[in-house]
C-alpha cells in the first residue's frame, strides 16, 4: 500500500533526523552517511506521496457489470443436435434389420423428442423468436414418423405371421399382408425424408455445413431387402376368404403427440369396416378426462374434435362405435402431452466489485410471460435462498454483502401450473475490504514534515561543517590551515575507506561470504550464475588480478562446504582476508 509505504519511510525519517540533531558526538563520515541517507529518503516519500494522490482511488467502487454482446449467428448447435438425431435413427433402423424388440419402443422416443423440440420452436417462434430450427425440424419429424411407422408395422408383421405359422388364420394373414404394405410406406417416407435433409444446408459463421445420411442409406437397402423377404413369406399361405356374422370395424385416431397447456388440439378420426371401406353417418363416442360426446362421420367415415388441457400431463382420449346388426363394435385410444411454457431468466448486478457492507442492485428479466402475469421468484446467494419476491416481466432486488469473499447470485423460479421452472444465470460478485480512506489534508501534513525534516537536516549538515572549519582556521592560521586540513581530511576520509572495508564482510559467515564474492564477479565479468565454483575460477583465469587469491578461496570453500570439514582459525583469518582484498579491488567491490 502506498499510504503505508509512506508512513513508514516518514518513521524512518523522524529516526535519523533526531539522530542527527541530538548526537554531537557522532564522527563526521557517519553525520554526512546520515544526511545522505535522510535525504534520499524524503525525496522517496516525496515521490511516493504525490504519486498516491494521483492514483489513489477516492471510493471503492469495482468495475459496473455491462451487458455481454450478442454473438454472431451460427446453426453449429442445430446441427450438433440433428446430427445427433441421425444417429438415434440409425440405431431405430439397426433394431429393424435385427428384427429386435427393441425396436418400436426405440422409435416412439425418437418420434416423441422430435415432435417436443417441434412444439418448443412453435412456441417461440410465436413469441417471435426465429431460428432455422423451425423448418429443419418439419424435415426431421418426418424421418421419424417413417421410422415410427416402419417399426411398428413390422412389430404387426412378425405379431401375425406368428399366429399364421401356427394356426393358418386368414385374419392374421390379412393383418401380416397390411403390416408389410404399411412397413413399405413407412421404408418410402423415411427415403423421402433422407432425400430432403441431404439438402439442408447451414452455417457456422466460416463454412457450410451439411447433413451426411450415407449410412443411413445403405441401411434403408437393407429394410426394403427384409421387407422383399416378408412378402415372399407370405406367398406361401393361399387361404379362403372367411365368412362373418358381423363386418369388424376399425377406428383409427389421430393427433400430433404434444402441446403446450390450455391449447386446443385438433384430433381426428377414421371409421373403416374389414373391407376398408369408410362407414359414413355412424355415431362415434368420444371420452377425454371423463367427459363424454356424441359425433358422426362424414361421408368418408372420417370425425374431428378439440381436446385441450389446463395443466401439464397426459389428456387420454377414447373413440367407441357401438356397432348394429351389420357391423361390429371398435375402439381406439390416443394419448397427448400437454406441456408447460418454458420460461428463462436473466439477471445484471450494476456492480460486480465491492467493498463490504455495500449494497448491490440487481434488475432481471423473465422471458416467455406475458406482461401482467406474476411469477414468485426466488434469490439464492451461493446456493442459500436469501429472499422471495413476487415479479413481473421485469423485476428488480437488492442485497448488502456484509463480508469481503466471492459470491455467486441467481434468481430460480420454481414453475406454475402454466409455466416451467427455470434458473438464472449466476452473477458473480467479489467484495473485498473496505479501504481507509485517509483525509486530503493528512497528506498535505505528511508533505510539509518531510520537506521541514529535509531542509532541517540539510541545514545541520551545513551548520556543522562551518563550526569545523572555523575551528580549524583558529588552530592552523595561514596556508598550514589549508594543508593541514586537507591531509587531515584525507587520513579520515582513508580511516573511514579502512573502517568501511573492515566492515564489509561483518556478521557474515563462510558462505554468504563466497556468496557475496561470487555475484560481484559474476556481474562484473558477465559470467553464467549457472557456473560452479570451478568453473568461476577457471572463467577469470587468464584476465583477473585476483586469480591467484580466488582459487585459494575456492579451495577453502569446497574443503569446507563440500568436504564438510572444519576450517583453522588460520585457514578462517585466510579465508575472509583474501575476499576482502578481492572486494576492495579497484571495479571488483566499487
Amino acid at each position: 500500500m502506498v499510504v503505508k509505504g509512506g508512513i513508514y519511510s516518514l518513521i524512518l525519517i523522524l529516526s535519523y533526523g533526531i539522530m542527527n540533531m541530538q548526537t554531537g558526538a557522532i564522527a563526521e563520515k557517519r553525520e554526512r552517511e546520515v544526511a545522505v541517507l535522510t535525504t534520499l529518503i524524503s525525496l522517496s516519500v516525496l515521490l511516493s506521496l504525490l504519486v498516491s494522490l494521483l492514483i489513489s482511488p477516492v471510493s471503492a467502487n469495482g468495475v459496473r457489470h455491462l451487458r455481454y454482446s450478442e454473438a454472431n449467428a451460427s446453426d453449429e448447435a442445430i446441427y450438433s443436435f440433428f446430427t445427433d438425431v441421425l444417429k438415434d435413427a440409425g440405431t431405430c433402423m439397426d433394431k429393424i434389420i435385427e428384427e429386435s424388440p427393441d425396436a418400436d419402443n426405440l422409435a416412439s422416443s425418437l418420434e416423441s423428442g422430435v415432435k417436443v423440440t417441434e412444439e418448443e420452436s412453435r412456441f417461440y417462434a410465436a413469441k417471435g423468436v426465429e431460428s432455422n430450427v423451425s423448418w429443419v425440424v418439419k424435415l426431421f419429424c418426418s424421418l421419424s414418423r417413417g421410422v415410427k411407422k416402419t417399426t411398428s408395422s413390422q412389430l404387426a408383421f412378425l405379431t401375425n405371421y406368428k399366429i399364421l405359422k401356427n394356426e393358418s388364420d386368414y385374419e392374421a394373414y390379412v393383418r401380416a399382408r397390411t403390416a408389410v404394405v404399411n412397413m413399405r410406406a413407412g421404408a418410402d417416407a423415411i427415403n423421402c425424408s433422407l432425400d430432403a435433409i441431404e439438402q439442408i444446408e447451414l452455417w457456422n459463421e466460416t463454412s457450410r455445413l451439411f447433413f451426411n445420411v450415407s449410412e443411413l442409406r445403405d441401411k434403408l437397402k437393407d429394410i426394403y431387402a427384409l421387407i422383399d423377404h416378408y412378402e415372399k413369406l407370405l406367398e406361401k399361405y393361399e387361404l379362403e376368404t372367411p365368412t362373418f356374422e358381423k363386418i369388424p370395424t376399425f377406428i383409427t385416431l389421430s393427433s400430433k403427440y404434444a402441446a403446450f397447456v390450455n391449447e386446443r388440439v385438433k384430433i381426428t378420426g377414421l371409421l373403416v369396416d374389414y373391407y376398408n371401406e369408410p362407414l359414413c353417418g355412424a355415431n362415434v363416442t368420444i371420452t377425454a378426462s371423463g367427459r363424454r360426446s356424441e359425433l358422426k362421420t362424414d361421408r368418408n367415415g372420417r370425425f374431428a374434435f378439440i381436446a385441450t388441457r389446463s395443466s401439464e400431463g397426459y389428456l387420454n382420449v377414447s373413440a367407441f362405435y357401438p356397432g348394429n346388426d351389420t357391423y361390429e363394435s371398435s375402439s381406439a385410444n390416443i394419448s397427448l402431452f400437454f406441456l408447460r411454457f418454458p420460461v428463462s431468466l436473466h439477471i445484471e448486478a450494476n456492480e460486480t466489485q465491492i467493498s463490504a457492507n455495500e449494497t448491490v442492485n440487481f434488475t432481471g428479466s423473465v422471458y416467455g410471460i406475458n406482461s401482467g402475469y406474476t411469477v414468485a421468484l426466488t434469490i439464492f446467494v451461493n446456493d442459500t435462498r436469501v429472499k422471495t419476491l413476487t415479479g413481473t416481466k421485469d423485476f428488480n432486488f437488492s442485497f448488502r454483502f456484509p463480508s469481503p469473499g466471492t459470491y455467486w447470485v441467481y434468481a430460480f423460479f420454481p414453475g406454475d401450473s402454466q409455466f416451467m421452472s427455470a434458473k438464472s444465470n449466476v452473477v458473480k460478485i467479489t467484495v473485498k475490504e473496505k479501504p481507509v480512506i485517509m483525509n486530503p489534508y493528512f497528506y498535505l501534513w505528511l508533505i510539509l514534515i518531510a520537506i521541514i525534516l529535509f531542509f532541517t537536516g540539510l541545514y545541520a549538515r551545513t551548520l556543522k561543517r562551518k563550526t569545523k572549519q572555523k575551528n580549524k582556521t583558529a588552530d592552523n592560521p595561514g596556508t598550514e590551515v589549508a594543508s593541514g586540513e586537507v591531509e587531515e581530511r584525507g587520513e579520515e576520509e582513508a580511516h573511514y575507506e579502512e573502517a568501511s572495508e573492515a566492515n564489509i564482510l561483518e556478521g557474515i559467515n563462510l558462505e554468504d561470504a563466497y556468496k557475496l564474492l561470487f555475484d560481484t564477479i559474476v556481474e562484473k565479468y558477465g559470467i553464467k550464475r549457472s557456473a560452479t565454483p570451478r568453473e568461476l575460477v577457471k572463467a577469470v583465469k587468464e584476465e583477473a588480478p585476483f586469480a591467484e587469491m580466488l582459487e585459494v578461496v575456492t579451495g577453502l570453500y569446497e574443503k569446507a562446504v563440500y568436504g564438510n570439514q572444519e576450517l583453522t582459525v588460520e585457514e578462517e583469518e585466510s579465508y575472509f582476508k583474501l575476499i576482502k582484498e578481492i572486494l576492495s579491488l579497484d571495479g571488483i567491490g566499487g
